[in-house]
């Protein structure tokens, strides 16, 4: 016996878990519903009834291998219906998001009603195989945390799958007051080593976004197993974090990498150019308005022509790649290099009257020669 039975009927097929998957590892769970949820995906029926009326709590590895299940029916056939009477089961599931997605009743006669079927006299039983594999060898701590430069990183292992609800929130809880009294204002957290993922560890994560959220810091999340990544989907908590699928992504996300670093010096230089040649070309138009006519005005507004557009060229670049307030100001400087390149066009300005000056002095010279002629 393995704890889960696969029952194929006419228009529809049943998964029945038993309760000795709690007495199983996450792995050899994962391993014992493979070949089941292998027989619901060759199955010609897209009608599923899952049977977990013999839990009275749900076993670790089970909800991941659910979603697997579920996921690979066809999107637009599929009919899925839980059955469950122990409201500790039911609150799992709603912990997770997948009550929006599935049909959950508290009977089988419900839930025979809910696929429209009367019943399953009419199946056959086909046990999955049990498992040969063995879990792999894994580290003692639920959590591995650090405080490394620039940011927080806690590391999911394993044995938190194998833990009961009041063990995984008592670690939680230690990891909390860590991250409380550290300085840092960044989170990583890497799923890495887990292959599935529970609903009391998905709280965990919850508590730990929400002190994040408190310290007002960031929060990533490294998530390369896809079916971890379908459950957070599920539950809804992909659109609310950065998932990514590597560290060093996560890193990059939060700011701490060399890649992010070397690219926040940019920006910061960019925006202080942008800044200060605004600011420069703004105090060399003031010599160009006191002396317009004299060549202190030509070259003011040359050297203010020029810093604007030094200032407009990195301003633009700066919009562009920051946010924020750096993003403000480099606006601020655009706008401003735009005023002062326009004094161009201003009527009277020096560099007009230098190009007017010449033609001046030439009639001026030849209204004298001919006078003296005459």
């Amino acid at each position: 016996m393995n704890g889960v039975t696969f029952e194929e009927h006419s228009g529809y097929c049943t998964l029945r878990f038993a309760p000795e998957l709690s007495e199983m590892q996450w792995k050899d769970v994962e391993e014992a519903t493979k070949r089941a949820t292998q027989l619901v995906h060759d199955a010609p029926a897209n009608s599923v009834l899952v049977d977990l009326s013999t839990l009275q709590t749900m076993p670790s590895g089970v909800v991941a291998s659910l979603v697997q299940t579920w996921k690979g029916m066809d999107e637009k056939h599929r009919r899925f219906v839980v059955v469950s009477p122990q409201q500790v089961v039911t609150d799992e599931l709603e912990q997770t998001g997948l009550t929006s997605l599935w049909t959950l009743v508290s009977t089988l006669e419900h839930g025979y009603s809910e696929l429209g079927v009367a019943g399953d006299t009419d199946g056959e039983s086909n046990q999955a195989p049990p498992s040969s594999v063995q879990p792999a060898a894994t580290s003692s701590k639920p959590y591995i945390f650090e405080e490394q430069r620039g940011f927080c990183s806690v590391q999911f292992n394993p044995i938190l799958m194998t833990l009961t609800w009041a063990d995984v929130e008592s670690a939680t809880s230690q990891v909390i007051q860590q991250l409380e009294q550290s300085r840092r204002k960044s989170l990583l957290v890497d799923l890495g080593g887990m292959a599935m993922i529970n609903s009391g560890l998905i709280a965990s994560l919850v508590r730990m976004w929400k002190t994040m959220q408190e310290k007002k810091g960031q929060f990533s999340l490294v998530s390369p197993n896809e079916v971890v990544t379908d459950v957070l989907k599920s539950a809804g908590l992909w659109k609310l974090w950065s998932v990514v699928d590597d560290r060093e992504e996560a890193a990059y996300d939060l700011g701490v990498s060399r890649g992010a670093q070397s690219e926040q010096r940019e920006r910061r230089i960019l925006v202080m150019v942008a800044v200060s040649f605004a600011t420069m070309a703004a105090f060399s138009m003031i010599p160009m308005f006191m002396k317009r006519e004299g060549d202190i005005g030509v070259n003011s507004q040359l050297a203010a022509l020029l810093l604007a557009a030094a200032a407009l060229v990195t301003g633009i670049i700066s919009v562009i790649k920051d946010s924020g307030f750096r993003r403000i100001l480099s606006g601020f400087a655009v706008i401003a290099s735009l005023a002062i390149l326009s004094s161009l066009w201003f009527e009277g300005n020096p560099i007009k009257s230098a190009l007017l000056r010449p033609d001046d002095g030439a009639t001026a010279a030849d209204s004298n020669s001919d006078a003296q002629q005459n």
